[in-house]
């Protein structure tokens, strides 16, 4: 197994993860929006919920946590497919 490898199989994870984080953060919106009884402080504790979870996840992918941390390493893991790619081709 090369080096890349090593790399792609390892921001592959880190996608993958990211992707999750973002799905069960759309499912919790969804369902906030179905309970509009308690609205008002369920979207309090949606909002301190949301900041600790994009908090952890920063910390356990050691991503950047400014807003282009996740669109830098998309775009780092699509490079190296593309080299990849034409070195094969």
């Amino acid at each position: 197994m090369t080096g890349h490898e090593n790399i792609i199989r390892k921001w592959t994870h880190k996608l993958e993860q990211a992707i999750n984080s973002i799905q069960r953060s759309e499912r919790r919106c969804k369902t906030r929006f179905t309970n509009r009884r308690s609205a008002s402080c369920h979207q309090r504790k949606e909002r301190k919920n949301t900041r600790k979870e994009i908090a952890e996840t920063n910390k356990s992918l050691g991503t950047p946590t400014w807003n282009g941390g996740w669109s830098v390493m998309c775009f780092y893991w699509l490079s190296l497919k593309l080299k990849e790619s034409t070195v094969r081709s």
